[in-house]
C-alpha cells in the first residue's frame, strides 16, 4: 500500500471491549502522525472479523474524483468509463497518496 495506514489484528471472536480498545490504540497512532504531519484530523476505518485498519487522510479528493476508507486500500469502485479514465489520468498510487499521506517505513 503506498499510503500511511495502523493495522491491528483482531483476536478470533473478540468483543465490543476488545475491538473498542483496538481502535482507541489505531487512533492514538493516527493522531500522533497527523499531529507530526500538520494535517487535519480525517481518517477513515476499515475492519473485517480479522483485523482493524485507520488511515489517516489529508484530503477528501481532487475535483470529483474521491474514494472511502475500502477505496483507500486500493479497491476502487468507479460510475463509468470517464471516472475510470480520470483515475488513470491522475494515477491510482499518486492519487491514494494525495489524498492520505505516503507510506513512511516505522
Amino acid at each position: 500500500m503506498p499510503v500511511q495506514h495502523y493495522a491491528l489484528a483482531l483476536a478470533r471472536g473478540a468483543g465490543a471491549e476488545v475491538v473498542l480498545a483496538t481502535y482507541q490504540r489505531l487512533l492514538r497512532e493516527v493522531r500522533w502522525f497527523q499531529r507530526k504531519e500538520g494535517g487535519g484530523e480525517a481518517y477513515n476505518v476499515v475492519m473485517t472479523r480479522g483485523w482493524m485498519c485507520l488511515l489517516p487522510r489529508r484530503r477528501g479528493g481532487r475535483g470529483a474524483i474521491g474514494t472511502n476508507g475500502i477505496g483507500m486500500l486500493g479497491v476502487v469502485w468507479v460510475a463509468d468509463r470517464e471516472e475510470r479514465d480520470m483515475w488513470t489520468e491522475l494515477g491510482m498510487e499518486q492519487h491514494l497518496v494525495y489524498m492520505g499521506y505516503p507510506r513512511q517505513e516505522s
